[in-house]
């Protein structure tokens, strides 16, 4: 897989992080390969491997975590946002990456999940994303086996069936689930977004609950809050909120 520079730290980046850490690398490397002579290929290989690890946008899972930023400026009519990898520190600067961004514009409305997501990616394109991958992949495999019959077709055959059908599972979803979720919730009050919002999150704090093979990171209590340009940033439940309330009534 190959994968973009990260932004803003330059091309040298992932050099100077070998060379900031120049003496630990060689503990490592001692303690790693402890009794064995490394050839001078093999050890400028890795410390080349240690460069694109830091300068190219990868992150390792234990170390990743993520930002998601929304708001507006003073001149914009509907809110944007922009949603982060975020890294380690290493030689004194910060590693994150853009990985996507949502603008109201050019559409009317956008739900945008983010981490444990398929639970709402499942309800807004009307199947679980691990199935469709499955669907696909199988109906792949079944005509590379020559397909019912069991004849021979050529590879380019082969490769332009297996887009038509991603194509046509991309298409269906999109007509028959994801528009018109997306014009209903473009309907929706604000009030009832949030309450849209906080059903969806609990739904997929449920079926984490009820997952065996997932860890649960989604669990109550939620916030919830509304941004707009006449109100600004509003809470419409908070934890917090939800305590002095409790409070006040004893």
């Amino acid at each position: 897989m190959k994968y973009d520079d990260i932004e803003g730290l330059g091309t040298d980046y992932g050099d100077r992080v070998v060379k900031t850490y120049g003496d630990v690398l060689d503990q490592v490397e001692k303690k790693v390969f402890e009794g064995m002579k490394l050839p001078r290929t093999l050890k400028a290989d890795l410390r080349k491997t240690v460069s694109f690890m830091f300068g190219k946008e990868w992150f390792h899972s234990a170390d990743e975590s993520g930002v998601v930023i929304a708001g507006m400026g003073e001149i914009e009519p509907f809110p944007s946002l922009f949603q982060y990898r975020v890294g380690t520190i290493a030689a004194g600067k910060l590693r994150y990456a853009k990985v996507g961004e949502a603008r109201l514009g050019s559409s009317d409305a956008v739900v945008v999940p983010f981490a444990q997501r398929e639970t709402i990616d499942m309800i807004i394109s009307g199947i679980h994303p691990r199935l469709r991958i499955k669907l696909i992949d199988d109906v792949n495999r079944w005509m590379l086996n020559g397909g019912k019959n069991g004849k021979e077709k050529s590879p380019e055959r082969i490769e332009k069936r297996k887009k038509e059908f991603a194509d046509y599972v991309r298409d269906e979803i999109e007509q028959r689930y994801d528009e018109p979720f997306m014009q209903a919730v473009s309907a929706l009050p604000r009030q009832d977004l949030a309450k849209m919002a906080e059903a969806l999150v609990n739904l997929t704090a449920f079926l984490m609950c009820m997952t065996a093979d997932q860890y649960e990171t989604v669990a109550e209590p939620i916030d919830v809050a509304l941004l707009s340009k006449g109100d600004g940033f509003t809470w419409i439940k908070h934890k917090e909120l939800v305590r002095q309330a409790r409070s006040l009534t004893f």
